[in-house]
């Protein structure tokens, strides 16, 4: 019956989605169906969703292409495809007042440099890596707090997926000689299976996760 089937596409909807930490319009974000039709297949709702339909739950819920259709003909588990769509980052940040303030210090202090022609090449030099180190430590919380943010929407139960990003955020997921941003670099870590923690660790790590990515 169709009921019967719409009820075990809700669940296998619901379930995969919420595995993934995503929210309905995140979902749609993906490449899914838009927000009213996914609210009707997670509330099981007929008519059944038509082929076209089907075949976006694939693709945004990571399922082989005819997972969602097996689903609903036979109640087959949807197989995950080898490559998982990737969720992206949020699009802003919000920055304290305080990093604002520095940036704008950093700022003024690269003015002040470009307008002091009685500065020496060696001078000149020195001071403009003075700001860029000033400069690069105002930002780590910022594109750290980026990172995080992807890291959590896109784990996977394995790092595979997550390799290519490594080196490109070398410095943030390496571990740290500082005690002060340890546990976040930690975070990090584990979340690309780069890290095992102690037990505890892992918990607290997992709760931290579950949180973040609970809608």
């Amino acid at each position: 019956m169709d009921e019967d089937a719409a009820d075990r596409l809700a669940r296998a909807v619901r379930e995969r989605r919420k595995e993934l930490g995503l929210s309905q319009s995140q979902l749609h974000g993906r490449g899914g169906p838009s927000g009213p039709t996914l609210v009707r297949i997670e509330h099981a709702e007929v008519p059944l969703p038509g082929p076209v339909t089907l075949a976006k739950l694939d693709r945004a819920l990571g399922w082989t292409p005819g997972s969602a259709n097996a689903v609903v003909e036979d109640g087959t588990e949807p197989n995950l495809s080898e490559q998982q769509p990737w969720i992206p980052g949020r699009g802003s940040t919000t920055v304290p007042i305080t990093v604002v303030t520095d940036l704008i210090g950093v700022a003024d202090r690269i003015g002040q440099l470009a307008e002091d022609t009685s500065t020496t090449l060696s001078e000149l030099r020195h001071r403009l890596r003075a700001a860029q180190r000033d400069l690069a430590v105002i930002l780590h919380p910022i594109y750290g707090a980026y990172l995080t943010h992807l890291l959590e929407r896109n784990r996977r139960d394995g790092a595979a997926d997550l390799n290519p990003l490594v080196p490109v955020f070398e410095q943030l997921l390496r571990t740290s000689e500082s005690t002060e941003d340890i546990g976040e670099r930690q975070y990090r870590r584990w979340l690309v299976g780069m890290f095992e923690p102690d037990e505890e660790t892992k918990q607290r790590f997992h709760a931290r996760w579950k949180a973040a990515t609970t809608q």
